[in-house]
């Protein structure tokens, strides 16, 4: 397992860096850590008030390295630097290949709940890292009680693996969320008149991907319950964390990887604009990746070779039962699930061959999403 070594905590000195501090010295603790102090100075256009608060910042960060090393955390240094907040954040996160960006979430309070600011919304668009911001006040975060909601997507998988490795490391406990959407009127319209009900079909077939989802993934000894609800997916994320009394959201984000800009989905976007406590985004790093052996590689690569040549030769139950082990090795393995739709439909499944179709679908947009835009029309290959 890749343990947290470089923590990039980006402090302007509000409530909610403060907040942050705790954050901090508990993940430090926990993974042996070693923190990264950062102050960004915004340019007033005044050079004696630009040089000012360079020196009060500098006085601000020594305290604060002052205070975490009295609590036994490690502090590899403290930087401050003038200029745009975010631009500063994240090249300094690149310079140093940081295992976290941590920061405050800044924005304004609305009663509980937190509308992210314009910096704290800038790192967690563009950065490659996993970004965690903490809401100010008595909303600190201590991992014991953590929501992952999930689609069943790639973006999603990434994060619920780090949600278990987070729960593990600090013995929380984990709430496995999905929100399926609700229909549209036309929907609802055409349906009637054809003697159906739409909602219980989409019902049906989404808790039965959440379950076959929820089947694939090592849990290890992480306490976990699952949520489904039906509804606005923000805000019923919003309303889980707030019910199950979770300290942290953990969700995957999408994105396009390199120099382009990283786009987060719009159900995480609006999650932002009214956080009900800490927020973790994971991008194309994972927080704690636990290593794949080339044995398991190689064996993956194999049961792939044999169902594919099963299914060639038309012995569909043995290439669906193939298929299987695959995805339960890797529950991503956009061929695989192809592959299994095709078995499926021979064997008179028509219901899970969509299924299996619709979850590739959505992964093979992932992958698209995540690729320069040079790069979307060439062959990926399995291990990808």
């Amino acid at each position: 397992m890749k343990k947290l070594k470089t923590i990039l905590w980006a402090t302007d000195f509000h409530p909610s860096s403060k907040a942050a501090e705790q954050v901090a010295v508990d993940l430090a603790w926990r993974f042996d850590s070693q923190i990264s102090l950062l102050h960004v100075v915004p340019p007033s256009g005044s050079v004696v008030s630009d040089d000012h608060r360079r020196v009060l910042g500098r006085k601000m960060l020594d305290e604060t390295a002052k205070t975490l090393q009295k609590q036994r955390v490690v502090v590899e240094e403290s930087t401050v630097v003038s200029g745009s907040a975010a631009d500063r954040i994240l090249r300094k996160a690149e310079s140093m290949n940081a295992d976290l960006i941590l920061l405050g979430a800044g924005g304004q309070m609305d009663g509980d709940r937190c509308r992210v600011g314009p910096t704290c919304l800038s790192v967690m668009e563009h950065a490659r890292q996993p970004v965690m911001a903490v809401l100010p006040g008595s909303h600190v975060p201590t991992f014991r009680r953590i929501l992952c909601p999930v689609d069943f997507s790639a973006t999603s998988l990434r994060g619920l693996n780090n949600a278990i490795r987070l729960a593990k490391a600090f013995r929380g406990q984990l709430v496995v969320a999905t929100v399926f959407p609700s229909s549209t009127w036309m929907d609802t319209l055409v349906a009637a008149g054809a003697g159906l009900d739409v909602d219980a079909d989409v019902e049906q077939g989404w808790r039965t991907d959440f379950d076959t989802f929820i089947s694939r993934v090592d849990f290890g000894e992480v306490p976990f319950v699952t949520d489904i609800r039906r509804g606005s997916p923000y805000e019923q994320i919003s309303a889980m964390a707030k019910e199950h009394d979770c300290d942290v959201i953990v969700m995957g984000a999408t994105g396009r990887s390199g120099l382009l800009r990283l786009l987060m989905g719009s159900v995480t976007r609006r999650v932002l604009q009214q956080l009900p406590c800490a927020i973790l985004i994971v991008h194309d790093e994972d927080i704690l990746l636990e290593t794949v052996s080339e044995e398991e590689l190689r064996n993956s690569r194999l049961l792939f070779a044999e169902a594919n040549g099963l299914l060639e030769a038309c012995h569909y139950e043995d290439a669906l039962a193939k298929f299987d082990q695959v995805l339960a090795r890797n529950p991503v393995h956009i061929e695989a699930l192809e592959g299994r739709a095709v078995a499926c439909e021979h064997l008179g499944q028509p219901e899970r061959a969509a299924r299996c179709r619709r979850r590739a679908e959505w992964m093979r947009r992932d992958w698209f999403a995540g690729m320069p835009v040079g790069e979307i029309s060439g062959e990926k290959s399995d291990e990808d």
